[in-house]
């Protein structure tokens, strides 16, 4: 189970799709810009629960493959970090929003090289 799975719970399957059809055009397979996500944030309500639940999912789906945060890392310290750093980029619809997410937490907490040990 997800370290995050109380927060995921609380989202619904109607809000997630309502999220993704405010974010891509429906003709296209486009990505979740950091403009559109910032704006979710943004928005408060149920949308910016989605666009935390979407953060989240980036930092579970990325871990040990992209970044090795620890195991100890709490949501709200995540999103935290995610939101500080959203903050300080422009807000265009160019960059990829999980692009932007896997960088800052590959840089944070970068994943050991292979042959050395913990």
């Amino acid at each position: 189970m997800s370290r995050y799975t109380s927060l995921l719970k609380k989202l619904s399957t109607g809000l997630l799709g309502a999220f993704l059809m405010v974010s891509c055009a429906p003709a296209t397979a486009e990505f979740v810009s950091v403009g559109r996500l910032k704006q979710a944030l943004a928005g408060g309500g149920e949308l910016s629960l989605v666009a935390q639940g979407y953060i989240l999912g980036v930092v579970d789906a990325t871990w040990g493959v992209a970044h090795c945060a620890p195991n100890t890392l709490k949501a709200d310290k995540a999103l935290a970090a995610v939101t500080g750093f959203m903050a300080k980029l422009e807000d265009d619809d160019k960059t990829s929003a999980d692009q932007a997410i896997t960088y800052l937490f590959s840089k944070a907490y970068p994943c050991p090289t292979k042959g050395v040990t913990l």
